[in-house]
């Protein structure tokens, strides 16, 4: 009996054994479970995080391009600001010449207007009948004064008033203020 009884403790201790053996052996399987669900997720994440890093990849190449991109158009940006800058520079270089042009051109319509005052002034202070054109200058004499019809030959009244007339032309259009606006004299008649 001893020895049934030894079987029978043993027995239970086996059985006890047995079922400790089979909670751990589910344990196991549901742990072995839980790892391969892991393991899949960890798969799922992987592959997440690659595409992940293929975009973030793909969006940096993006991103060099558009800063390769920006810097060519700052480029062009400068080079034509340069231009641009020169354009002004030749503008306004042209703006100055043409603003001396016109001082220019006034100066010299003011000395015209000048000289036609005087030579009108000087010809009737000298008692001389000569018309000068307010716009052109021009100095008109008097023709019959000088010449027969259908004659070459200066008559002494025109002689006389040319003596009179060129001191007081002359006195008028060669004073140093004059000298630098001068072109030219021309008689016709």
């Amino acid at each position: 009996d001893e020895q049934t009884a030894t079987m029978a403790q043993q027995q239970i201790t086996l059985d006890e054994q047995t079922a400790r053996l089979d909670s751990q052996t589910a344990q196991l399987a549901q742990q072995q479970a839980a790892l391969e669900a892991a393991q899949t997720d960890l798969k799922t994440a992987q592959a997440s995080l690659a595409q992940q890093q293929t975009d973030l990849d793909t969006a940096n190449a993006a991103l060099a391009s558009r800063e390769s991109e920006l810097g060519d158009l700052q480029a062009q940006l400068a080079q034509q600001q340069i231009t641009l800058d020169a354009q002004a520079q030749v503008v306004a270089s042209q703006r100055e010449a043409l603003e001396a042009q016109t001082a220019k051109i006034d100066s010299l319509v003011g000395v015209r207007t000048q000289i036609v005052s005087e030579l009108s002034s000087a010809l009737a202070a000298s008692g001389l009948k000569a018309t000068v054109d307010p716009t052109s200058g021009d100095i008109t004499l008097d023709s019959t004064v000088f010449f027969e019809t259908a004659s070459s030959t200066i008559k002494e009244d025109g002689k006389t008033m040319l003596n009179q007339f060129i001191p007081v032309y002359l006195s008028v259009l060669l004073q140093d203020k004059y000298k630098d606006y001068l072109g030219q004299i021309i008689i016709e008649g």
